[in-house]
């Protein structure tokens, strides 16, 4: 039986974390054997690097039509996608919930085949996408809220949501108020190639002249504003350490905010921020071998901590830069807690010995090794099925989906406010 992986996901215009793990996932199926397709709206805007890698790693693109911005799927179009016969195949489906709908439509139109279709939630936000507009009516609000909770709830039931993590779960339990006790969520991490440790490079980052400070982020504030804070930190933390420079790498549409930010510093420490732009996932590794420490969160995080190098926790939703601590004192946390303001763990690594330093990366390595290993999360992926061979929505779920929205909305502007 052939197997065929097919990973559905939007298009930012940046080289995400998402897409970065996208780019990861591809590389594991590829050095798997696995046949491996790609999934996105035909009008997508895919960052110049992502959609290199995607022509490198993919065998076949299923280009989908959407009929009013990213509400309305074409089902007549999905309809007449042909997967081949008796495959067995996973859909895996990132960032927007109607990619999942789509994936199960094709799962309607290929009977023949088996397919099991799920949403990696991957964001806490990632299901909220049932807001409206501020000025639509609460009523038709609240109206459209119970027809997502009900539908995932049926999509939970069914096991076709995976999430990353227990704060993805919690907050979307939040969001939809659903009786968590009567289904255990999967959890499925997020994955990262593990290559040997190298104390070599560990011992010339602690040696190098420079403090060298690393960030790697979407510039998308303030889900990501960690980096303005990180700006205010380093200016605390270069009064003491005056050999240490921070190095950003990103773009995104918090980018002028960024700019500006630096540009309110001294010429003096505005020479020590170097914005590096966007820069190519497969070139990243330079940079991780010249920084002595990293901070971040999300998939960035892991990717660091996949260099051995020591890393930091910064919180999500923040304009200052508070960290939980070292990566390794809670491997669970990848941007979800965090009361220490970044320069005082900045200055703990600049007084460590040589020792002290290897110690602390080696036990930044091991978490993340033992934890994230993208071998055992790809396996767990694909060894998770749907609780039935048929799709867990029907037609009329579909049409609801596909045509709710819009129909509020219309609604809406007839009601008035």
């Amino acid at each position: 039986m052939k197997k065929i992986v097919i990973i559905a996901f939007g298009g930012s215009g940046v080289l995400g974390g998402v897409e970065t793990y996208v780019i990861r996932m591809l590389e594991w199926l590829s050095s798997n054997g696995v046949d491996a397709y790609v999934m996105y709206e035909r009008k997508a805007n895919l960052a110049p690097g992502f959609a290199v890698e995607i022509e490198r790693l993919c065998s076949k693109r299923i280009l989908l039509e959407w009929l009013r911005n990213d509400v309305q799927i074409d089902l007549r179009s999905i309809a007449r996608i042909h997967l081949p016969e008796s495959s067995n195949v996973h859909i895996i489906c990132f960032q927007n919930p109607f990619l999942l709908f789509a994936a199960e439509a094709i799962k309607i139109a290929n009977p023949a085949c088996t397919i099991n279709t799920f949403f990696y939630a991957v964001h806490y936000l990632d299901f909220q996408r049932n807001k409206t507009r501020k000025s639509q009516n609460k009523v038709l609000q609240n109206l459209l809220k119970y027809i997502y909770k009900k539908l995932l709830i049926k999509l939970q039931m069914g096991a076709n949501i995976i999430y990353m993590d227990e704060y993805c779960a919690e907050q979307i339990n939040e969001n939809y108020g659903l009786a968590w006790e009567k289904y255990v969520p999967k959890i499925v991490r997020l994955g990262v190639k593990v290559p040997p440790y190298n104390e070599d490079i560990v011992l010339l980052r602690y040696q190098n002249e420079s403090f060298n400070i690393l960030t790697i982020a979407r510039f998308d504030f303030p889900y990501k504003g960690y980096i303005l804070g990180l700006i205010d930190e380093f200016e605390q933390f270069e009064k003491e350490v005056p050999y240490s420079v921070l190095h950003i790498i990103g773009d995104g549409p918090g980018q002028e905010a960024l700019v500006q930010k630096i540009a309110s510093k001294s010429s003096a420490l505005q020479k020590k921020v170097i914005l590096h732009g966007s820069i190519p996932y497969a070139n990243i590794g330079t940079y991780f071998d010249r920084c002595k420490v990293f901070i971040g969160m999300g998939t960035s995080l892991l990717d660091a901590s996949s260099q051995s190098i020591l890393s930091i926790t910064a919180k999500l939703n923040q304009t200052k830069c508070l960290c939980s601590g070292f990566f390794f004192n809670n491997i669970k946390d990848i941007g979800y807690m965090g009361e220490i303001p970044a320069a005082e763990l900045l200055k703990m690594v600049s007084k460590m010995s040589m020792e002290e330093y290897k110690h602390y990366c080696r036990n930044n390595y091991n978490s993340y090794a033992d934890f994230y290993n993208i071998d055992v999360i790809m396996e767990q992926l694909l060894k998770h099925k749907n609780h039935s061979n048929k799709a867990t929505l029907s037609r009329l779920d579909l049409f609801i989906l596909n045509n709710g929205r819009r129909l509020l909305s219309y609604l809406g502007r007839i009601m008035g406010k």
